[in-house]
């Protein structure tokens, strides 16, 4: 038990500017639904929100040789294509954590009945902070449990050079896999999407494309191994890409 709170404690400081991310803790997250929500009452919010994390986290046993596999890159470059690729090739041990905001964002009832009855960026608006602030305390609970981590995360927000830094001091290994495409590229993915799934705010693709010109080059003096990744326009170059990262490799 005293070590657990050890590292808990320790958690809460992996990022001391997260409240420059998001505006409050996990615990007065009630402060953050919309004022016409789909749920009852806070209480009810915060249930739907354990149940996700505790699903996200069930099964998964504390690994001595414990690493982050943080992803980098705009949004719509090909980030989450790539964790499930690896997810569904099996190239990861099972007690890896795949932690992907945008995923606990789509399992929110609140979510899903605002894309049902509203436009995708009015549903996006509601809860992308929301889904924020669980997949933080995601992050926490995972590392409390010793365990190994797949971030589907852009990079782009400062505080993470400090989560890599702080991470390493907590004994993981940290990588960043980087995933390299146009602007353009991005901005046509992110469109198409748009129409049927989640909405992405052209302003945010280029102010992330900014932030990531300097961060990229910082990351790669912090982590312990950083890798390169293109996703312009071949699928199966990129897909030939991570098997050459990944496959026959030990973690």
């Amino acid at each position: 038990m005293w070590r657990v709170q050890v590292i808990v404690e320790l958690a809460e400081k992996l990022i001391p500017d997260l409240y420059k991310i998001i505006p409050c803790s996990y615990k007065k997250i009630e402060q953050v639904l919309p004022k016409e929500s789909n749920y009852k009452d806070p209480a009810s919010f915060k249930e739907e929100a354990e149940q996700i994390m505790n699903k996200l986290l069930s099964n998964k046993k504390e690994r001595l040789s414990k690493f982050i596999i943080h992803t980098g890159g705009v949004p719509s470059c090909g980030k989450t294509y790539f964790c499930n690729y690896l997810l569904e090739n099996e190239l990861l041990p099972k007690e890896t954590v795949f932690i992907q905001f945008d995923l606990i964002m789509e399992k929110l009832t609140g979510y899903k009945k605002d894309m049902e009855t509203a436009d995708p960026a009015k549903a996006f608006e509601n809860w992308e902070i929301p889904a924020k602030i669980i997949g933080y305390e995601l992050i926490e609970r995972a590392i409390a449990k010793n365990l190994p981590i797949l971030l589907d995360h852009g990079g782009s927000f400062f505080g993470h050079k400090d989560l890599l830094k702080n991470l390493k001091a907590l004994g993981y290994t940290t990588e960043m896999h980087f995933i390299n495409c146009s602007i353009d590229t991005a901005l046509k993915r992110a469109q198409k999407r748009s129409k049927t799934q989640r909405h992405t705010p052209e302003e945010m693709i280029l102010e992330r494309h900014q932030n990531l010109q300097s961060l990229k080059q910082e990351y790669h003096s912090i982590v312990d191994k950083f890798y390169d990744y293109h996703n312009d326009t071949s699928v199966k170059e990129f897909e030939d890409e991570i098997n050459k990262t990944f496959r026959g490799k030990t973690r």
